[in-house]
Parts: structure tokens; C-alpha cells; sequence
């Protein structure tokens, strides 16, 4: 299965990012198409159903990017092709990185960046 997605959390939050470029791969579709990049943010203290998205709300923003320093921080940490990353990228463009499957518009010709985030060339 494909997946652009990925979360960590703590006690107090649960952090989720996702690249968005193709719609679910677990043999279903939403209907409403790829996401595009998109994050979440859940305070499960205070909502344990994980029902209101706090990422984009002002006052949770720190705790956002707080979040997702750390999920970059793990994926530096364990991910095999760590080394690899372009450099350059910002955080998001490391979460980007780290969340495409490695052979997604594995064309050849094509440079490591151009393949990852084939949408910014595409005419």
C-alpha cells in the first residue's frame, strides 16, 4: 500500500502530516481527490475523539511546527536514506521528502527533486 502520511504524538498531542498527492491507496477513494499537503493537530486531553483539527488555529501553530520538528527529528534519526535528503529543502520540504514513496515518477532522466515534487515542473 502507498502512503503519504504519517504522525507522532505524545501524551498531550497527536501530530499527522500528509504530502496529499493521490487520493487514499487502500483500495478506496474519498471523492474529493488528493488533499495536497495538509497537517493535523489533535489535543487528545481534551478531545480524545480527535474531532476538532488544531493545526491551522493560531494559538496551536507553535505546537504544530513543535510537532512536526519532532516527527522530522525521528525520521533523520531512523530512516535509512536519512543521508540522502536534497539539500535546501525547509522542514515541510523534508517531511515531503521523507513521506513520497521513493519510486513515485521514477522516470528516467528525471533528478531526485524533479521525480519528489514532479508537480513544481510540470508545465
Amino acid at each position: 500500500m502507498e502512503d503519504n502520511t504519517s504522525m507522532i504524538a505524545d501524551r498531550r498531542f497527536k501530530y499527522i502530516f500528509t504530502t496529499g498527492k493521490r487520493d487514499l491507496g487502500i483500495g478506496c477513494e474519498t471523492g474529493f481527490g488528493p488533499s495536497g499537503i495538509y497537517q493535523f493537530l489533535y489535543d487528545l486531553q481534551d478531545d480524545p475523539g480527535e474531532t476538532q483539527n488544531l493545526a491551522y488555529e493560531k494559538e496551536f501553530i507553535q505546537v504544530r511546527d513543535s510537532m512536526a520538528g519532532l516527527l522530522l527529528e525521528r525520521f533523520i534519526e531512523t530512516h535509512p536514506f536519512s543521508g540522502d535528503v536534497p539539500k535546501g529543502l525547509n522542514k515541510i520540504g523534508k517531511l515531503i521528502w521523507f513521506n513520497e514513496p521513493n519510486d513515485i515518477g521514477d522516470e528516467p532522466g528525471k533528478t531526485e527533486l524533479e521525480r519528489i515534487f514532479k508537480s513544481e515542473y510540470e508545465n
